[in-house]
């Protein structure tokens, strides 16, 4: 039995307990053929429809953001179709110059850096 896991982009969701409001961020896992949320971490808690946030996410700060979705499905598809097998001896290197031009399409420096 084979037994896909795929992730995707995680999100704030809000949690009714009693008369509070708590914010969560969560993401949906597929687990085989069930879709289930993955609890990350606590954010805050919600008043008077204003968020507040708690602990180490006030302070925090976003330096990049990354697309990752599209290419683990890419990736999912190639594996479940043994593309890396068929492609040959440097079957893995060409997929991952092809995950790096759906990234960065527009220069092979943009891949470069992708890649490493």
């Amino acid at each position: 039995m084979v037994v896909y896991i795929i992730y995707t982009m995680s999100f704030v969701r809000k949690i009714k307990r009693g008369n509070s409001i708590y914010l969560a961020e969560v993401e949906n896992v597929r687990l085989g053929g069930k879709v289930i949320q993955r609890h990350i971490r606590y954010v805050g808690k919600e008043v008077d429809d204003k968020p507040i946030l708690t602990g180490s996410v006030v302070s925090s700060t976003v330096d990049r953001v990354g697309i990752y979705g599209p290419l683990l499905i890419l990736d999912e598809i190639a594996r479940q179709i043994d593309l890396a097998v068929v492609l040959g001896e440097y079957g893995d290197y060409l997929l991952s110059l092809a995950y790096a031009h759906c990234v960065s399409p527009d220069s092979l420096v943009g891949m470069m850096d992708w890649h490493q």
